[in-house]
């Protein structure tokens, strides 16, 4: 009773009593939770306003094979003036895509489907004059064809390619060809009828023909060739040869042949005759010859 008077009287006075230790906790509590509540609330839009104003991911384009692409795709709808090295440049591209054709491409083919309108399509003008007299164009009565450097058209002269280079051929070298050269060539390596190297000084691949594969005899001439007994003797090889109406090369290599001596002849030794003038002191020469001749016993005395 004592102890609780002071504490009314404090009351009583108007003076607040102290919050409890569990009382301050809670509150610390719920002020951190207040706290964390407006952080996310603040942090929530900004979020927000970030992933809409992300810029939207941009897909490679892909783009069509010029065989697939139209001439609208390729060229455009607008007229334009276009020099006459790329209007050349469009019409060996044409030429070079449709290789695998058997018959060449007619002028008026080229007009309707390789070059727009606005290009110089009259037949003996400027554009097909300069074919005509192009390289890479192979041009006859019957229209125009795309001529590769090597001459590739198709798998089979590829491998003939190849194989009369076996030093390499790089793939740069041959990707003129036609227009899946390069695949047939991977195609080649993947049967085992090329090889596949790259080449870390130029940076590029380089393909060489493999070994031709040996085919066996039929087995009646492999029959015939082991039975077939050939003389040992020379002469008689010699002889049966000459039956035959061959001429043996022994017989040849006999008759051009030097007999061998097993006895070592001795060189005869020429002796050598000394000119005067041939030699290092022909400043001397009147002093060695004549009359008047001194004898010398060393290079330093008389």
């Amino acid at each position: 009773m004592e102890g609780q008077a002071p504490s009314a009287a404090a009351a009583a006075g108007g003076q607040a009593a102290k919050p409890s230790l569990a009382a301050w906790k809670q509150g610390a509590v719920q002020m951190t939770m207040a706290s964390a509540g407006e952080l996310v609330a603040k942090a929530a839009p900004k979020q927000q306003k970030t992933s809409s104003n992300k810029a939207p991911v941009k897909r490679p384009k892909v783009d069509k094979p010029f065989l697939e692409k139209t001439k609208e795709e390729r060229f455009g709808s607008k007229p334009r003036e276009v020099n006459m090295s790329k209007q050349v440049k469009d019409v060996l591209q044409f030429l070079e895509a449709h290789q695998a054709r058997e018959r060449p491409i007619t002028w008026e083919e080229i007009v309707s489907d390789a070059i727009p309108a606005w290009y110089d399509t009259v037949e003996g003008g400027q554009l097909y004059n300069v074919l005509v007299g192009n390289d890479r164009v192979a041009a006859s009565a019957h229209g125009f064809m795309y001529r590769s450097e090597h001459g590739i058209r198709d798998k089979a002269t590829l491998l003939r390619f190849l194989r009369e280079h076996p030093q390499g051929v790089k793939a740069n070298e041959i990707s003129d060809g036609y227009e899946n050269v390069l695949r047939d060539a991977d195609q080649l390596h993947a049967e085992g009828a090329a090889f596949k190297l790259y080449n870390a000084e130029f940076k590029v691949d380089v393909y060489f023909a493999a070994p031709e594969k040996r085919t066996s005899a039929p087995p009646d001439m492999a029959e015939v060739y082991l039975k077939t007994q050939l003389p040992l003797d020379p002469a008689e090889l010699i002889a049966s040869l000459s039956g035959l109406g061959i001429r043996s090369a022994l017989a040849s290599a006999a008759s051009s042949r030097k007999p061998i001596s097993l006895v070592k002849t001795e060189r005869v030794k020429k002796k050598r005759k000394m000119n005067i003038r041939h030699m290092t002191n022909v400043h001397m020469a009147d002093m060695l010859t004549g009359a008047d001749a001194q004898q010398y016993t060393s290079i330093d005395r008389r």
